[in-house]
């Protein structure tokens, strides 16, 4: 299953990491640099047990940080959005 997570703090990227680790293959987008520069490096912005180790496996294999959803890929089977209508306009 392809899942689609906008916006990847501390809920989102829970959910992402965790659903990865269950074999889903997730797209997660995200606007805030630090955040994104973060998984660039397998690391959370946040401290949660053991999630920057999932990270690391998962990260460019069955997680991938996009920049949006424009052109999202192929049947993804539902898009989570946590409180970000605001900022999806960012995203286009």
């Amino acid at each position: 299953m392809k899942i689609g997570i906008v916006g990847l703090g501390y809920v989102g990227l829970t959910l992402a990491i965790v659903a990865a680790a269950r074999g889903a293959e997730v797209f997660g987008t995200e606007i805030n640099p630090q955040i994104k520069a973060g998984l660039a490096e397998n690391r959370a912005t946040f401290f949660e047990p053991k999630l920057d180790e999932l990270i690391a496996k998962h990260n460019h294999k069955n997680f991938h940080c996009i920049n949006n959803f424009n052109a999202p890929p192929l049947s993804i089977k539902c898009i989570y959005n946590y409180g970000w209508n605001a900022a999806l306009s960012k995203l286009n």
